[in-house]
């Protein structure tokens, strides 16, 4: 069995240490260098998607279907990035 310190019972679990801010979050990304149309379709899926949570969620829809709805519809913003994202990196 792994036994874990009292810091990271606190913190939940081993990899979270404190002062680990190694991971990369949304706030830690360059938004600057990204083209506007991928900025563009970005905001549109912000706006959509959390004023659908809000309105599932109000509807008193279980969590786990609310946030099944969301990640079907982010796919649907991820895959219209990525179709612009692509063709940048490939050539």
């Amino acid at each position: 069995m792994i036994s874990l310190t009292s810091e990271e019972r606190r913190r939940g679990g081993h990899g979270h240490k404190k002062g680990d801010h190694s991971g990369v979050g949304a706030f830690n990304y360059p938004h600057e260098k990204l083209s506007p149309a991928i900025r563009d379709i970005a905001w549109k899926g912000q706006i959509r998607l959390c004023s659908r949570y809000r309105r599932l969620a109000a509807a008193d829809k279980s969590k786990v279907v609310v946030t099944t709805a969301i990640a079907r519809e982010m796919v649907g913003f991820i895959w219209a990035i990525a179709r612009i994202a692509q063709p940048a990196l490939q050539g």
